[in-house]
């Protein structure tokens, strides 16, 4: 089930891993928003998923190491495959988070993102609209080697 918190000027929607840890998500309210107003039309309207359709789903593999607190612009294939245009994956740092990792990344395409790490684990992103995104995790491999997205 997940819960929001306020932290700054984004909430953070916890989640729970493919392996059962919890992370979160973090969503501005224009996203919230976004979210809501898809939701609602999903629920309301059957045809409403067939608007998706043109969309190409993927699967990549990448290194994406935990570096230096900025961001990172992603390499063409990936820019190209993901609509991800540049990430940031780094340790909490001063950010007190209660996580011991912090991703962000880019899109320019809206997608249900999953982010995968050395350790098997993944962490679902679904985005509503296209921007900054945050993920905070823990693992013991952080190192995102696969994403997918449909």
């Amino acid at each position: 089930m997940a819960q929001t918190s306020q932290q700054g000027t984004l909430s953070w929607e916890k989640i729970d891993s493919k392996e059962g840890v919890t992370f979160e998500v973090g969503r501005t309210e224009y996203e919230l928003a976004a979210k809501a107003k898809v939701e609602e039309a999903a629920n309301n309207d059957k045809e409403f998923f067939g608007l998706f359709e043109g969309k190409k789903s993927f699967d990549i593999q990448v290194r994406w190491v935990v570096g230096v607190d900025k961001l990172i612009p992603t390499t063409q294939d990936v820019l190209d495959k993901t609509a991800i245009s540049a990430y940031n994956l780094t340790t909490n740092g001063n950010r007190n988070i209660g996580f011991e990792y912090y991703l962000e990344f880019n899109n320019t395409k809206n997608y249900n993102f999953y982010f995968y790490d050395e350790s098997g684990d993944s962490y679902q992103v679904d985005c509503f609209i296209t921007g900054n995104h945050s993920v905070k995790f823990n693992s013991p491999k952080p190192t995102i080697v696969r994403i997918t997205g449909s």
